[in-house]
């Protein structure tokens, strides 16, 4: 633009600021603070006075030309055959070239990709979406190479297929795959789908052995590398997770619909029970359990799930996750599902007072007051009183229920998850 132009950036973005500008095509000439800057007062005029003198240069000094050049910048696009070699050579140029999770990789040869792609109909040059972090173009191919790698089948590639749509269809996605906070990306499977193609749900659904842990951990596996590669991830660059997550790497699992005394996630939906759906949440970075152990006494249970709901320091959704023992023992009690939902999301509550002073709510989730399906516009009301008391969560339908396991116990876990998420049909990707 011609415009001289400063970009503030504390330390531990300096990669990412970089990184940024440099795929735009801008030429910033960033002033690096030290992190963070929540400071107040004669401390925040300290740090801002010493860096002043380093903004008004910038913003003043004449562009140089480098700086003057201008046009578009085009990712250049990796050749069709990478590397050859023994399996050694080959996972080191794919760990040099960050194109891992950091584990090895079954190789992608063209004959591996020719032989996944027969698990769908659709061309391998259909495009799909845009991937974050970098919004690169997906295709069906570019899906199936990482598919490849992950050690998936062919017949999992409608599964596959949707849960790569389902995550670039949910723009808040396009943020929390960048965040410091290290959200994961749990992926549940629904319907028939799950059954024909071997998904666990039960002993070990969500992290195991199980009966046969290859589809669970190979799909979860296949977005964490899509990720990487389809979306341009890096660790330090536009991935910034503070701590990072386990359940970031293979978070996958299929709903134990057969042995729930309640009707499936993707039904509660809207969705048949004969339909196949992938449905990509973000968060899981909390998790609490696994729950009060050895009792089937379900007011134990809700008193300790009450209690995990309300340490959730951003209070917008989450995914309680029941064995098939527990789920039938409420049932059992006369309760429904909606019924465990309401009476948690009642219970669950603070005082108004309590409520504004949440982190995430002050400004992040308060422009979200009076929307749809979010809290009341009543809540931005500051005169009501502080001792009011209200429930932490949006709706009872944002704590979301979840069969899975077996009935050796009736352990439950509390995964703090986004309100938002994605579901994407199956069937539509055979």
């Amino acid at each position: 633009m011609g415009i001289p132009t400063v970009g503030i950036v504390t330390d531990p973005f300096i990669k990412d600021a970089e990184t940024s500008a440099e795929g735009e095509g801008m030429h910033l000439r960033d002033v690096v603070m030290t992190h963070p800057v929540t400071q107040t007062g004669p401390a925040a005029k300290e740090k801002a006075k010493a860096a002043m003198d380093k903004i008004i240069k910038g913003l003043t000094a004449p562009l140089t030309e480098e700086e003057k050049k201008t046009g578009f910048l085009e990712r250049p696009k990796p050749p069709r055959i990478a590397v050859g070699g023994t399996l050694r050579e080959i996972q080191e140029y794919y760990r040099v070239n960050n194109w891992t999770d950091g584990l090895p990789i079954i190789p992608p040869t063209e004959e591996a990709v020719k032989e996944m792609l027969t698990g769908t109909s659709h061309s391998p040059d259909k495009v799909i979406g845009l991937m974050p972090p970098e919004n690169w173009t997906v295709t069906v191919e570019g899906v199936a190479i990482n598919a490849v790698m992950a050690g998936c089948k062919p017949e999992h590639m409608p599964v596959l297929l949707a849960m790569i749509e389902a995550f670039m269809k949910q723009k808040l996605f396009f943020s929390t795959v960048r965040s410091t906070t290290s959200f994961s990306f749990p992926v549940v499977v629904n319907g028939p789908i799950a059954k024909k193609i071997g998904m666990n749900s039960g002993l070990g659904a969500l992290g195991g052995l199980g009966a046969d842990p290859s589809p669970n951990s190979a799909i979860g596996r296949a977005l964490r590398l899509s990720i990487v590669n389809l979306g341009g991830s890096v660790i330090g660059i536009n991935d910034m997770g503070a701590i990072g997550h386990p359940a970031r790497d293979t978070f996958c699992f299929a709903e134990n619909e057969k042995e729930s005394p309640w009707k499936p996630f993707h039904v509660d939906m809207g969705y048949k029970p004969e339909e196949s759906i992938v449905t990509v949440f973000t968060g899981g970075w909390f998790a609490a359990g696994p729950g009060t152990l050895s009792t089937l006494d379900p007011k134990v249970h809700i008193k300790t799930l009450v209690k995990e709901l309300k340490a959730f320091g951003g209070p917008y959704g989450a995914m309680i996750v029941l064995t098939p023992l527990l789920a039938q023992q409420f049932a059992k009690e006369g309760f429904t599902k909606k019924d465990l939902q309401e009476l948690l999301w009642k219970e669950a509550s603070v005082t108004f007072g309590e409520w504004w002073k949440l982190e995430w709510i002050s400004g992040f989730m308060e422009p979200r007051i009076g929307q749809p399906e979010w809290w009341p516009a009543w809540y931005r009301d500051r005169t009501i009183s502080s001792e009011k008391i209200v429930p932490l969560f949006p709706s009872p339908e944002t704590i979301r229920i979840v069969v899975v396991g077996v009935g050796s116990n009736p352990f439950h876990q509390t995964w703090h998850l986004h309100k938002d998420f994605a579901t994407v049909s199956v069937d539509k990707w055979r």
